[in-house]
């Protein structure tokens, strides 16, 4: 409050309580929006873990010898369908105690030179068998030199 000869110069009730509103709508609008943050950073760390046990399991059939038919880190069949449960850490375990799903499909070459052909999906929760229900999934193509 500064004075100037008679006059008081300061802030009027009215004034104050306009910025209070204004304060508490703009507030009220933040923490709103709070929610739907944390559900899409969830969301995010998810499919970049599901990502991540992708890639892995890509590698490991990659690296799986031309003469071996399981594949030597995850034990999944280059011949056939399998399907895998994954925890958190990226380890096989059980299905009750599973986070993620790998269903790999991959199917022999036809002969000659051709590459082995399949796709790798992994989704979550690895309860979830009905895919139109999983709260997510990520699905890569995949060729193998089995030749």
């Amino acid at each position: 409050m500064r004075r100037r000869g008679d006059r008081v110069s300061a802030f009027s009730l009215v004034e104050v309580t306009l910025a209070l509103g204004i304060a508490a709508v703009c507030l009220i609008s933040i923490f709103g929006l709070l929610p739907v943050g944390v559900n899409s950073n969830k969301a995010s760390i998810e499919q970049t873990k599901a990502v991540n046990l992708l890639t892995a399991v890509v590698a490991d059939l990659r690296s799986t010898s031309k003469t071996a038919s399981v594949s030597p880190g995850f034990g999944i069949s280059v011949k056939s369908s399998t399907i895998l449960y994954l925890g958190e850490d990226g380890f096989a375990v059980p299905k009750g105690d599973a986070r993620y799903r790998v269903q790999s499909t991959l199917a022999p070459s036809a002969g000659g030179r051709s590459a082995s052909t399949g796709n790798i999906l992994i989704s979550w929760p690895a309860q979830q068998d009905d895919l139109t229900k999983a709260a997510g999934a990520v699905e890569t193509f995949i060729a193998l030199d089995r030749n």
